[in-house]
């Protein structure tokens, strides 16, 4: 009796942990690479190498030359920077991709559009959300601030050029809610053998 309920109790936490794993699959992407959201970048080749998903979040870095306007298509294809859906300039812009579908990216100031300095990004499904296979990726740090409107400010200086920035972790959060879902476990399987 005792080995049936350890057979229950560890599969019971494989199934569990793999759902969490899952949850919590996501990818922070730095626009442009190492180069940033740059003329330097190639940001069209950047962006076709890479599988964008629902859940994911685009990380613009940039110097004050330069800011981050999301457009619709057309105004995409045109560079027009008159009406955008949203405008950032604070030097560090995460935007989260929260549905399936196309999103248009622009820099508006200084002719960088016309430059190169522009991004289209094809979302799909997120792999948790997909039937059969999806991919797997360890998961994603929580970015380091919400996108804003704020003033640019300018960028820390504390940290040597290339040093990744220490930020809190979904695996983190992910595993808190792991041993609260086998400590649940525990309790029930406990309860229904209690002597």
């Amino acid at each position: 009796m005792e080995a049936g309920w350890a057979v229950k109790s560890i599969a019971s936490i494989i199934l569990i942990s793999s759902l969490l794993f899952r949850s919590v699959s996501a990818t922070n992407h730095t626009v442009g690479g190492a180069s940033g959201w740059d003329t330097t970048s190639n940001l069209q080749n950047w962006s076709s190498s890479i599988s964008f998903h629902v859940g994911d979040m685009l990380l613009f870095k940039y110097l004050p030359v330069h800011d981050v306007l999301e457009v619709n298509e057309a105004d995409f294809g045109m560079c027009r920077t008159i009406n955008p859906i949203s405008s950032h300039n604070d030097g560090e812009t995460v935007v989260q991709l929260t549905e399936a579908g196309t999103r248009y990216f622009i820099c508006g100031r200084g002719g960088f559009c016309t430059l190169g300095v522009k991004l289209r990004v094809d979302v799909t499904p997120s792999p948790a959300s997909d039937e059969g296979e999806g991919r797997h990726r360890p998961p994603a740090p929580i970015p380091p601030r919400p996108p804003s409107n704020e003033p640019p400010q300018p960028p820390p200086s504390t940290l040597p050029p290339g040093s990744p920035t220490p930020t809190p972790s979904l695996a983190a959060a992910a595993d808190v809610g792991l041993w609260r879902a086998i400590c649940l476990m525990f309790c029930l399987y406990s309860s229904m053998h209690v002597v």
